[in-house]
């Protein structure tokens, strides 16, 4: 699992993840979201557009991240994933209407009016 991080001017945090989501990789990506949570970081877009799979685990994390960010009045956009199964995994248990959805990196900035 790639965990990469770039902290964007206006301070949206854009998070690209590679691979697997899922019940081995989770606590990793969820620790990274604790630590940038606890800097103070409330806005994130996640990038799942390289993800390969993702499991009941993976979704957790970003459940915690989404009830996190919601508390401190912020917000997190999902880029959609490239592949077939990880977006059927979204579709499927309607995470594409609790999360704010983007087709690219691009699109999700728009979503926070940059």
């Amino acid at each position: 699992m790639d965990i990469t991080v770039t902290e964007n001017v206006v301070k949206i945090n854009t998070i690209s993840l590679t691979g697997l989501l899922d019940a081995f990789h989770a606590p990793q990506v969820r620790q990274q979201f604790d630590e940038m949570l606890q800097s103070g970081a409330v806005n994130f877009i996640i990038d799942l557009s390289a993800i390969s799979f993702m499991d009941s685990a993976g979704m957790a994390v970003l459940v915690h991240l989404h009830k996190q960010t919601q508390q401190q009045q912020g917000q997190v956009v999902l880029v959609w994933p490239t592949q077939k199964a990880a977006r059927r995994v979204i579709r499927l248990t309607r995470f594409d209407y609790v999360f704010k959805m983007a087709y690219s990196l691009t699109e999700a900035e728009q979503k926070f009016g940059l």
